[in-house]
């Protein structure tokens, strides 16, 4: 057995999905060292930047009693960083359930991994958890994107121009682009995001979505958690300088209204065309009537991947049908 690097980087940023795996199933599957012991709390430190919230809500309350009825069944998972010192990995709300129920130690799995191994560990743990916010599945996708591009895999989806990298296209600080073609970007990283994607069953789109929200600013990102704002046009804003993202904030909670995937795109025209927006202009497009939808029937709605827009996907497939040569 062996330290989780001896196995190679992309053995353990595509450990094979299976339903009924654990990543603790899959690191023992690649031989990596882990060893179950007793560890005081005290000696555990949060995963840093861990992008998964830790609340005391009711299915917090409901873990303590668990915990306090039956015992921590399922070890947490650590790795070791110094003498009597050790960081989460998986396992920060069981920890904290802990706490609350008075227990002193945790039954935890400690393994050897290094810094960039440990995010996407970390990540894939996690990805599991019900009801993730799009904020912490966003940050998460992201840390795990840093983490393969520090480990020499493809480039990052976000960055402020195309580079050429290994013949692979890549863009960095998309926020600043008005001009690259959006689908270019996403087929040029689809590797990467495929692979991040493989874990929560989405395509590389949908990551590449969902990485974007991370230049929202937080009212915005809040109002996404909150379910106010839809991801599609989320995506939308995200392309919009912040200062004049916290002034449509503060329009669409006035109006009581959200753009739709439409209204978001002509709003990010506006913004390319204008950084000053004026707000009047906003509240046209937020009150003018809805276009006329047309009801998809279900055989073709059984096509479209689950997280996928359909109007965004029909519209690709046609784009793909008429002009095959340029995706």
């Amino acid at each position: 057995m062996g330290r989780a690097s001896d196995f190679g980087t992309d053995n353990l940023f595509s450990m094979p999905r299976r339903e009924t795996n654990s990543v603790i199933d899959r690191l023992s599957e690649m031989n990596v060292d882990m060893v179950e012991k007793q560890i005081p709390i005290e000696q555990i430190s949060s995963f840093p930047n861990h992008p998964f919230r830790v609340d005391v809500d009711d299915s917090m309350l409901q873990l303590v009693a668990s915990i306090k009825a039956k015992g921590l069944l399922e070890p947490v998972l650590v790795r070791k960083k110094g003498h009597q010192s050790y960081e989460m990995l998986s396992g920060h709300r069981r920890m904290k359930a802990c706490e609350i129920a008075g227990i002193k130690e945790l039954k935890a799995i400690v393994i050897d991994v290094d810094d960039d191994e440990a995010v996407g560990v970390m990540v894939d743990s996690n990805l599991h958890r019900p009801n993730i916010l799009p904020s912490e599945k966003a940050f998460a996708y992201k840390m795990k994107m840093d983490a393969m591009k520090h480990q020499g895999k493809r480039a990052d989806l976000i960055g402020s121009e195309i580079v050429e990298s290994n013949n692979i296209v890549a863009c960095q600080n998309a926020a600043d682009i008005k001009d690259v073609n959006e689908d270019k970007i996403v087929s040029a990283a689809s590797s990467s995001a495929e692979e991040i994607g493989k874990e929560a069953r989405e395509s590389a789109r949908q990551v590449f979505r969902y990485l974007r929200l991370t230049n929202l600013s937080k009212p915005l990102l809040k109002a996404v958690d909150e379910k106010k704002l839809k991801l599609v046009p989320a995506v939308n804003l995200s392309y919009i300088p912040e200062e004049t993202q916290n002034k449509l904030y503060d329009v669409f909670e006035e109006t009581g209204k959200y753009p739709s995937n439409s209204q978001s795109t002509e709003i990010r025209s506006m913004s390319e065309s204008d950084e000053d927006v004026d707000v009047n202009d906003i509240r046209e497009i937020l009150n003018a009537p809805k276009k006329e939808t047309v009801k998809l029937p279900k055989r073709v709605m059984e096509l479209i991947p689950k997280g996928e827009d359909p109007a965004e996907y029909i519209y690709q497939a046609i784009n793909f049908f008429q002009n095959p040569e340029v995706i």
